[in-house]
């Protein structure tokens, strides 16, 4: 069974709140606690990796809505900005045991509806499989072959790129299906910082990276008029 990750080390520096984005409130609850009681169905274990300064408020939190009822560990990391060093070092920390680990930012919501049908044919083969799904003017854009591996990735910030009708978008959801053969690919890209490296590390790296069309919803946001959106 895999183990679950969950990533939630950023300095949200454009969601202007004192509540931590990953937990704001969502179906009578909070994203967090959320995204921790969907995993447990799915995982044999959930690791939480924060950063410092809200490690003990993490803490505090979880005892206040899970209790001991999920098998849950929260570790800080020092890093953030959704690079792909957060990644690496979390996979570094977890139980080396485990040979399969499905990864997921801590501030996207997905619905149920399909979650657990994602990686069900996860093949060995492959190194990493990414849930996407098609969208209108993507942020990332998944470029795929035809047997669904992804051989490029680019990022549309502001419309660098120009204008990009429709195209396959990650949903922030991982399936790495090797911990420790990923942990000897990819260590190097720790050295690297600089914000949404994680995709292009994956991609650019000595891995085989697959699309998987994903069958559940997902929403994210970066600013609170964002988050009541979507809400």
């Amino acid at each position: 069974m895999s183990i679950g990750i969950i990533i939630a080390a950023g300095d949200q520096s454009r969601f202007e709140s004192d509540i931590p984005k990953f937990m704001m409130p969502y179906k009578e609850s909070d994203i967090l606690t959320v995204n921790i009681q969907m995993m447990n169905k799915q995982c044999s274990e959930v690791y939480v990796f924060t950063n410092h300064s809200t490690y003990s408020r993490v803490i505090h939190h979880l005892n206040r809505t899970l209790g001991n009822r999920h098998k849950i560990k929260v570790i800080p990391i020092n890093s953030g900005n959704g690079c792909g060093d957060a990644v690496i070092r979390a996979l570094q920390l977890v139980d080396r045991r485990a040979e399969s680990a499905i990864v997921k930012w801590g501030d996207a919501i997905h619905d149920e509806s399909g979650y657990y049908e994602d990686f069900e044919d996860a093949r060995d083969d492959i190194n990493v499989h990414i849930s996407a799904e098609l969208a209108e003017s993507p942020y990332t854009i998944l470029d795929t072959h035809d047997d669904n591996i992804i051989h490029d990735v680019r990022f549309n910030k502001d419309g660098e790129i120009g204008h990009i009708e429709s195209g396959w978008h990650d949903l922030s959801i991982f399936f790495i299906n090797s911990i420790n053969q990923f942990i000897v690919k990819n260590a190097h890209w720790a050295r690297f910082t600089e914000p949404c490296i994680f995709l292009k590390s994956l991609i650019y790296g000595d891995n085989s990276v697959k699309l998987i069309k994903s069958k559940m919803k997902s929403k994210s946001f970066n600013t609170i008029d964002e988050y009541e959106a979507i809400i």
